[in-house]
């Protein structure tokens, strides 16, 4: 969808239709809307259209006489940058800044750590950003969620005298159970997994679970070896295999008959079943095929 920009006038290729702006202007439309405006005033102003009301002022650093389209109260930069330094005072007493060696490029500062302190906690009790302790009642400021004492000495105090408060739970009995190995009588605590009497035991029952684990591992390879074989004599069977595959798995390629009942393969080949018809290729027979297995 062809449309034209708002601000440049150019055409661009929409891809939705409320969007206004090309992709230049799309990236920044509040600066490209400046610069247009002000290229457009420009562009009017040399060609007559209007005259813009030029204002003659004085510069407040310097005393110089200057023209200005806008309401600025100096000649240039630098000396709009020198007034704010030397006339900058301080957000909370008034003070100059400058007298007392501190240039503040801003216009506003603080003379002390004093008015800084001030400050801030005037800001902060304006947000609302002030609590009182939990532990000594004293007012703070609020920096995040978790905090909710003045200092760390409060915050380990209260934590202290919370768990001073608290009830310690009533201690369990223990109770008796058989020992897994030598079947003796032992004791243990009720919340505790123990199945042997002593270390000796223990170690003994360790070696046990091992032997199990090694023989469970075992019985679990011969069962994935014996289905595995098998799904592969069953794939050779509808052939789905390679001829590499099926001579891995000790199974004729022609015939897929085990090499253990094959004739021809007990008598290495010396021996061949009637109406097998044979091709020599490079000097080497190969079956074509046998009518005792086909």
């Amino acid at each position: 969808m062809q449309k034209e920009c708002v601000i440049c006038g150019s055409s661009f290729e929409a891809k939705h239709s409320t969007r206004q702006y090309c992709d230049k202007c799309q990236k920044n439309s509040g600066k490209a809307r400046q610069y247009m405006e002000r290229a457009v005033n420009i562009s009017k102003r040399n060609a007559g259209e209007f005259e813009p009301k030029i204002a003659k002022k004085v510069c407040k650093q310097c005393g110089k006489e200057f023209h200005t389209y806008s309401g600025r109260n100096s000649c240039s930069d630098g000396c709009a940058l020198r007034y704010r330094i030397e006339n900058a005072q301080c957000k909370v007493c008034g003070v100059k800044l400058y007298p007392l060696g501190i240039e503040c490029r801003s216009g506003s500062g603080f003379c002390s750590d004093v008015c800084k302190e001030k400050n801030r906690w005037e800001v902060a009790r304006y947000k609302g950003n002030i609590y009182p302790c939990e532990n000594c009642g004293k007012e703070f400021i609020h920096k995040h969620n978790g905090s909710w004492y003045c200092s760390k000495e409060c915050s380990e105090a209260h934590r202290t005298a919370r768990l001073k408060a608290q009830i310690p739970p009533p201690k369990l009995k223990n109770i008796t159970d058989i020992c897994v190995i030598c079947n003796s009588v032992f004791e243990r605590h009720p919340n505790a997994i123990q199945y042997t009497c002593g270390k000796e035991c223990g170690k003994a029952y360790q070696k046990l679970k091992i032997q199990k684990k090694q023989e469970e591992s075992k019985k679990a390879l011969k069962t994935e070896n014996k289905i595995s074989r098998n799904e592969l004599v069953v794939k050779a069977l509808s052939n789905k295999l390679t001829d590499s595959e099926i001579r891995n798995l000790h199974l004729c390629v022609q015939c897929r008959t085990s090499q253990a009942v094959c004739v021809m393969f007990q008598s290495k080949f010396r021996y061949h079943p009637e109406g097998v018809k044979i091709k020599a290729v490079n000097g080497t027979n190969i079956v074509l095929t046998c009518p005792q297995y086909s």
